[in-house]
């Protein structure tokens, strides 16, 4: 069974991805903000929403479906 998610503020989820390894995409406008990252010839991408001081599980389990990143490797380098 996978640990169970807690629940991270936006600022949080992108620190934890850019010691995943992602980096911003392009900039776009409104409350999100795209990531990105490149392992060989896969490129992984994934949206998070801005500003939040807390960000719902099933949201959160939703970006990291999208950025491949398990709960477990994601737990590791959230601080």
């Amino acid at each position: 069974m996978s640990p169970k998610l807690p629940l991270c503020s936006s600022h949080q989820i992108v620190a934890a991805l850019k010691r995943l390894g992602f980096v911003k995409g392009p900039v776009g406008t409104g409350s999100h903000q795209s990531f990105y990252r490149c392992r060989g010839e896969k490129k992984d991408i994934t949206t998070v929403v801005l500003g939040k001081k807390e960000v719902p599980r099933p949201t959160l389990d939703g970006i990291l479906k999208l950025a491949h990143v398990s709960r477990a490797e994601f737990l590791k380098h959230l601080k």
